[in-house]
């Protein structure tokens, strides 16, 4: 028999296709029961699902777990596809559970495509259980990875657990929506953290990898349990747009349940819901609370890395929290408020080296009024060094909700550097008050305020501001940032402010400000309008000096001036060339003075305008005319009595009389 050419290539071809297009394996519990996945009779196969299998969990008329143990190096399992199937609906007292079980550990069950739990039916549950391994340290190596993503719909439930001591696990890889379903991180023993979603790859695993979380509707729950809090992270980017989080108290002394971003693009819409559930099961409305970290350990190599959240809610305490070890890696967290009042509570910065950063995406208003202060710091592990930095980024931070106003700390045992900066634009940090004093500090310490960085004192009556304290940190203030006085302290108990360096610039904008030393220095401009008042240290003899070329503005305000009877008194000093305006200004005097003196009261500047028109007051104006010179020096002259007035007017009459006489005399003889 001839046999053609082609034929032959045809049976060849097939064979390749037959070769190439062989079908993945469908296996499907088989067992009526509960039972462990690497029984090989449980499977309708008669042996354990191979890689590449379609495994299916199918219909249950009551509730099943499967387990699968990856503890054990291995273990790891790689399907094409895992579905839960459930058509059979389960009756009130009676639900139905169809669980697929998974102890973590150094193995993976590894799903190529989609995975979806959740069918609808009533009382009715698709489920997986992810159960930490125990493990002195962080476990990388997630239970379940599902490269075509994870859909939680109604009935779905996604479940994790902790084993006794594992500081922490990456559950699951993959993106995962939640539509309608339930996502619940259970009680652990310990503090523990359950992550979802992959690492970055390599050197860099304390990053998030590409996942990305979307919450559409359904329930998240984070559970506490006596003096230990569960902690749900999301490895990747986490957008928000309907549901609930819940986070529940299971007994009284709960711990701190809580939420980690660790993407670098986070969302929270309008219309989301945050609930607290007491060991009672009372639920209570809550802002949302969050901890934003970019790190989980420190990285290969040091890095400098951005993250953002993007809110429509008000939020609650916000924890920005780095793991790096390395002090010259940096990270910013930018939070940006569309929300009604834009408000956020307590402000929490945690590293355990690396610079760590809140920066504003939009203005910011503090809800925190409680004792203590609304942007605090710690460092964990007692790492040597650790810098903490508030971004204003043009915009404006309102914690003025705090009686006791900003006190940044000063972390025990650890280099403590605090920078409060303005990236892009004018920045303004608002508070009742400030100390900066950053108590305990050392010269070590140091605290900066950058350029185009306002510090507004809000405070009423006898509110202090220490800017800075002599013998402790040291500080740095640019001379284009500002210090501001807007509350409505009166002259009678002004608010006070105090440095022992030369700030910025300084502006009185409404109530009386008193400068509590007896030589204040500013790097940039003063200004004192609005009808506010700047006193230069009450009753005491002092001096407000500024830098060369710095300016003075007096317009609708006043300046409180003391005296003495031996010719001293208030200086404003420029160190040269500044320029001086009082149009429309003020200077009110206090003191023994001494009226035969001149008082040089203003020196060094090279013009001073509205010298002769500022009203000047609180002297003995019956008996005096108080004048200032274009040199600012200030003297007075007596104000003649009223007879004298009298006599020179009459003789100023008899003298035009006379000389009237004269005239019409010497006409009519010519």
């Amino acid at each position: 028999m001839k046999i053609h050419h082609y034929t032959v290539g045809l049976i060849i071809a097939l064979w390749i296709l037959s070769l190439g297009g062989t079908r993945a394996a469908t296996v499907t519990w088989s067992s009526g029961s509960s039972g462990s996945w690497s029984t090989g009779t449980n499977w309708s196969s008669g042996v354990i699902p191979a890689t590449g299998d379609e495994v299916t969990l199918g219909d249950v008329a009551a509730s099943r777990t499967v387990t699968l143990d990856l503890t054990n190096a291995g273990s790891s399992v790689s399907l094409s596809s895992l579905l839960l199937s459930q058509t059979t609906a389960g009756v009130v007292g009676t639900p139905i559970n169809n669980q697929l079980a998974l102890i973590g550990g150094a193995g993976t069950l590894t799903v190529g495509n989609a995975v979806t739990l959740g069918t609808g039916l009533a009382n009715t549950t698709t489920s997986i259980l992810i159960t930490g391994t125990s493990n002195s340290s962080y476990v990388n190596t997630p239970a379940l990875a599902v490269t075509g993503g994870t859909t939680i719909n109604a009935g779905g439930l996604l479940q994790l657990a902790y084993a006794s001591t594992p500081r922490g696990f990456v559950a699951m890889a993959g993106s995962i929506t939640l539509s309608g379903g339930i996502i619940e991180a259970l009680a652990p023993s310990s503090t523990q953290t359950a992550w979802l979603g992959g690492v970055a790859a390599g050197n860099n695993s304390a990053l998030a990898g590409n996942d990305v979380f979307t919450i559409n509707s359904g329930t998240i729950k984070v559970h506490g349990n006596g003096s230990n809090g569960s902690r749900l992270g999301f490895n990747g980017n986490f957008n928000w747009t309907g549901g609930t989080i819940q986070l529940v108290s299971d007994v009284t002394t709960s711990g701190q349940p809580g939420l980690f971003l660790h993407g670098l693009t986070n969302t929270i819409s309008s219309g989301v819901v945050f609930q607290t559930v007491s060991p009672t099961g009372v639920v209570s409305a809550a802002a949302p609370t969050f901890t934003m970290c970019i790190t989980t350990a420190s990285p290969s190599t040091a890095l400098t890395l951005s993250q953002t959240l993007d809110t429509a809610v008000t939020l609650g305490l916000m924890t920005i929290r780095e793991f790096d070890t390395r002090t010259n890696s940096s990270y910013t967290h930018r939070i940006t408020s569309t929300a009604a009042g834009r408000g956020i509570g307590q402000i929490f910065l945690t590293t355990s080296g690396a610079e760590d950063i809140v920066q504003l995406g939009s203005d910011l208003k503090s809800t925190y009024s409680a004792a203590g202060t609304f942007v605090t710091a710690q460092a964990t592990g007692s790492p040597a060094y650790a810098t903490f930095g508030v971004d204003l980024n043009g915009f404006t931070f309102d914690g003025t909700a705090a009686s006791t106003g900003w006190v940044p700390n000063k972390v025990s045992g650890t280099t403590t550097n605090w920078k409060v900066v303005s990236t892009a634009g004018t920045g303004t940090f608002k508070a009742q008050s400030y100390n900066l004093g950053l108590s305990g500090a050392t010269s070590v310490d140091t605290m900066t305020v950058g350029s185009n960085v306002i510090l507004e004192a809000t405070g009423g009556s006898g509110t202090g501001n220490i800017l800075s304290a002599s013998g402790g940190a040291t500080y740095a203030y640019h001379a284009a940032s500002k210090f501001r006085y807007s509350g409505n302290a009166t002259r009678a108990n002004a608010a006070t402010v105090s440095s022992a360096v030369a700030i910025g610039g300084l502006e009185v904008v409404n109530g009386a400000l008193n400068l509590s030393q007896s030589a204040f220095q500013t790097q940039g401009d003063v200004s004192v309008t609005g009808g506010g008042s700047l006193d230069l240290n009450g009753t005491s003899i002092a001096t407000l000096t500024l830098a060369s070329g710095k300016s003075l503005t007096v317009n609708n305000g006043t300046m409180l001036l003391t005296l003495d009877g031996l010719g001293n008194s208030d200086q404003i000093l420029s160190a040269g060339s500044g320029l001086a305006d009082l149009t429309g200004g003020a200077f009110l005097l206090s003191g023994t003075i001494n009226y035969a003196a001149s008082y040089t009261v203003m020196s060094g500047f090279s013009t001073i305008t509205g010298a002769d028109v500022v009203a000047i007051s609180g002297y003995d104006s019956a008996n005096y005319q108080a004048s200032l010179s274009s040199t600012g020096v200030l003297s007075f002259s007596a104000v003649p009595e009223p007879g004298t007035f009298g006599f020179v007017a009459l003789g100023l009459m008899l003298w035009l009389g006379a000389e009237s006489r004269a005239r019409r005399q010497s006409r009519s003889k010519n």
